[in-house]
């Protein structure tokens, strides 16, 4: 290893400007000539500082077009967030470009990596960040033989495809148990073993459509209470408060609390209460609790009433998208909307028998374990790449 102005690299890497490696131009600010028309105005492509967005805009009918194998970095907002960009492509509005100046000097998609991961750019903005040429021109980036560039851009790459190919399974299996969810909790579909098994079973026509004829329709007032209690903060482990903060959205449960409670008292929550925040409804933030605990006014505690009905099943009734929607279109207020309690009274659901519940419960509740395990392993792989990306891009270890 040798000390450089950047700290220490191998012997044989180099250090190097992005000045002395890439052509560099501001998004848009290419020649009239390079531009590629478009004849729908109503869409277009419109690149912000937080990548690729597709959008509407009115009265242009040129765009900028540059060559692929380029690497784009933010420009205003988040600033300093790299891409590889493979394929050509148009439209560039508040990003940098950077295009090689030599072959077989920078695989770009190495140093797209390198940047993300241990560049730091310059910010001399004072009101919206942003960066510009001048500003990044003149910063210093270690860089490996062209070879080895190839080679950890070829590990790098081989991870992401893992990282994505899980990704893809993960929403594939969502998709499933959606699907399998509105046919279960509607009864269009029954398991073995419970209702007529013929192929044209029999429906009743109900407030919400037609159901089994053996299912019934109840209010949530009817199945659940809503509860208010509060208990001192003190007979709580911190780990065990829940906060707005700290759920999740989209259903995806919650982080373990870390902050130290300034209060005197929290509303209670029991073992298989439903907890659900009532803040922003549209962010589907909700949990089943597995213990005791505490958590914030800002959090509504379902607790159910009726020993005939399966805890884990009501969980999955009020987790469906179908009761988000009906409390986010009923919601009050504008800049943070929040729960009408009367209207969550009233919204009605679909009930089988208790035992018909526990087995559709149970069918969703494997299809989530599925989908924790493939997310388990998606971290897995992200945390992998981050090891590798502190190793590899800085010559620790040599491929």
């Amino acid at each position: 290893m040798k000390q450089t102005e950047i700290g220490l690299i191998p012997d044989d890497w180099e250090v190097k400007t992005l000045g002395d490696l890439f052509e560099m131009k501001a998004g848009g600010d290419v020649d009239k000539n390079h531009f590629s028309s478009y004849t729908n105005n109503t869409f277009k492509y419109k690149i912000f500082s937080n990548g690729l967005e597709n959008e509407g805009i009115y009265g242009y009918t040129d765009f900028p077009k540059y060559k692929g194998n380029a690497i784009t970095i933010t420009g205003r907002g988040t600033v300093g967030v790299a891409m590889y960009r493979k394929e050509d492509f148009d439209a560039v509005i508040r990003l940098l470009v950077l295009n090689s100046k030599q072959e077989k000097v920078t695989e770009n998609f190495f140093i797209s990596e390198l940047i993300n991961s241990i560049v730091k750019f310059p910010n001399e903005s004072t009101g919206v960040p942003q960066l510009t040429v001048p500003q990044i021109k003149d910063v210093q980036i270690p860089l490996p033989p062209f070879e080895e560039q190839q080679r950890i851009a070829k590990a790098l790459s081989d991870v992401d495809a893992l990282i994505t190919t899980t990704e893809k399974l993960i929403q594939k299996k969502k998709n499933i148990k959606q699907g399998t969810m509105q046919n279960l909790l509607t009864g269009k579909k029954r398991l073995p073993g419970f209702g007529p098994q013929t192929k044209s079973p029999t429906y009743k026509q109900t407030e919400l459509g037609p159901i089994p004829e053996d299912w019934k329709v109840m209010s949530f007032y009817e199945l659940f209470d809503i509860c208010t209690e509060t208990i001192s903060v003190d007979s709580i482990k911190k780990e065990s408060y829940i906060g707005t903060e700290n759920m999740l959205q989209d259903k995806m449960g919650v982080i373990k609390n870390e902050i130290e409670l300034n209060y005197l008292k929290v509303r209670e929550y029991r073992k298989q209460d439903i907890l659900v925040s009532n803040i922003r409804p549209y962010l589907k933030k909700i949990c089943f609790a597995d213990k005791n605990g505490g958590c914030s006014t800002d959090v509504l505690v379902f607790r159910k009433k009726r020993n005939t009905d399966s805890a884990d099943f009501l969980f999955k009734i009020v987790s469906d998208d179908r009761f988000f929607n009906i409390v986010n279109d009923n919601a009050v207020g504008t800049k943070m909307p929040r729960g009408d309690k009367n209207i969550i009274k009233q919204v009605l659901f679909a009930l089988p028998s208790k035992e018909e519940q526990t087995a559709i419960a149970n069918v969703l509740s494997s299809m989530d374990k599925e989908i924790e395990t493939l997310n388990i392993k998606l971290e897995k792989y992200r945390n992998l790449k981050t090891a590798m990306m502190q190793q590899l891009l800085t010559g620790k270890i040599r491929l």
